[in-house]
């Protein structure tokens, strides 16, 4: 083979090794963030009273009203209600 060919194999040969490389320890990295935030998310207590996890299922499964934190539901409905004043031509669409 030529010198110029063989050059060109060496710098492609390391230029994919580079990014290769550079690619597995992003995924790494991911890995690594994504297991170390949710063991952090599961020691934290934020939210917990809001919506117990009873109403979670019952919201999946559509029986809301009965269940929800009045809090919660006050909070919703004002910022519908709110959203709606504020956008008038985008509620009409529907």
């Amino acid at each position: 083979m030529s010198d110029l060919l063989t050059q060109g194999l060496t710098l492609a040969a390391y230029g994919m090794g580079t990014v290769f490389v550079f690619l597995s320890l992003l995924v790494a990295a991911t890995a690594l963030m994504s297991k170390s935030v949710n063991s952090w998310s599961r020691r934290s207590n934020v939210g917990e009273d809001l919506v117990p996890a009873r109403s979670q299922a019952n919201l999946i499964h559509g029986t809301t009203a009965s269940v929800m934190n009045p809090q919660l539901l006050a909070a919703i409905t004002s910022a519908v209600s709110a959203y709606r004043r504020d956008h008038p031509s985008q509620v009409d669409q529907n």
